[in-house]
């Protein structure tokens, strides 16, 4: 994991600083082409920060992407992380379906819907 990544993706989130688009690219290309490392970025950005602007943009943006492309082999390891994690549970209900597919969109909704 990334700190220094993690860092500047709340801080561009937060301050909207153009200087710092550099670490949404990244989280971005790192959710499609290597998801393993962006579950660990994302659960590391969860926990650096209580802003919610940044946690509505990490829960629509990488968490909801992470999902769409790559939900059958993170969906389960969601549902253990927000059984004891109540950031993540909480970051669950900013996730929409988008292109998810309909088996992880179901799980994913009973997450939502057991800690909302």
């Amino acid at each position: 994991m990334d700190e220094r990544l993690s860092s500047n993706w709340i801080e561009y989130h937060a301050t909207e600083d153009r200087s710092l688009f550099w670490a949404w690219e990244q989280l971005d290309d790192m959710v499609r082409n290597a998801p393993e490392r962006a579950w660990l970025q994302i659960l590391n950005i969860a926990a650096a920060t209580e802003n919610q602007k940044v946690l509505s943009s990490l829960a629509a943006g990488p968490l909801e992407d992470l999902l769409a492309l790559h939900g059958f082999n993170f969906i389960e390891r969601l549902e253990t992380e927000a059984r004891r994690n109540p950031v993540i549970a909480r970051l669950v209900n900013g996730v929409w379906q988008n292109n998810m597919s309909d088996s992880v969109w179901e799980r994913l909704h009973a997450i939502q819907t057991k800690y909302s």
